[in-house]
């Protein structure tokens, strides 16, 4: 596109797929006026380039013609092709990756809503016994502030006397592959 104005010299057939407009139509056009960022949006990638040359990274929101909406990861450099200063811009589509951070995010809070609101002490471990989290009634119980527990053995909270049966319980446990619940 052309830096100054942000007008569409060319885009790629991948491109085309995702936007779903014919060449002729995007051609002489900027992002803005065919609403597929907001002039807001725009106005991000046009200070990066001010600030640094390029940018890496950028997320935004799409609006396709369709309707739908994507989130798109915006790379750009400026070039120069026949004495004018262009903008080379690639943009992966990661709608989907951010469908899945927005899961976890949601599996994480759920979890840590039972790890804070449960009235029993309750931790998360790994295969190994390595404490994931766990939380302040456990912590109580072993008279350990939370957050020293991350990252310790579990065996290191518990009566040595129990260490081989503690120890049994996790193996069961993890041969099992009980199924986590959200």
């Amino acid at each position: 596109s052309d830096l100054e104005t942000g007008t569409i010299l060319d885009i790629n057939e991948d491109g085309l797929k995702q936007i779903g407009l014919d060449r002729e139509y995007l051609i002489n056009k900027t992002a803005v006026e065919l609403d597929l960022i907001t002039n807001e949006e725009r106005s991000k990638l046009v200070n990066s380039i001010k600030e640094a040359g390029a940018y890496r990274g950028i997320e935004l929101p799409v609006k396709l013609p369709s309707g739908e909406k994507k989130v798109g990861l915006f790379h750009g450099q400026v070039i120069t092709l026949g004495g004018k200063k262009c903008l080379f811009q690639t943009i992966l589509d990661i709608t989907d990756r951010k469908k899945v951070e927005l899961e976890i995010e949601e599996k994480e809070e759920n979890l840590r809503a039972i790890l804070n609101t449960s009235r029993d002490a309750v931790l998360l471990i790994e295969n190994d016994g390595t404490i994931i989290e766990a939380n302040k009634i456990f912590s109580d119980l072993v008279n350990t502030p939370q957050n020293d527990l991350a990252g310790t053995p579990i065996f290191d909270h518990m009566d040595p006397d129990k260490i081989e049966s503690g120890n049994n319980v996790l193996t069961t446990i993890f041969r099992t592959k009980i199924p986590m619940v959200y």
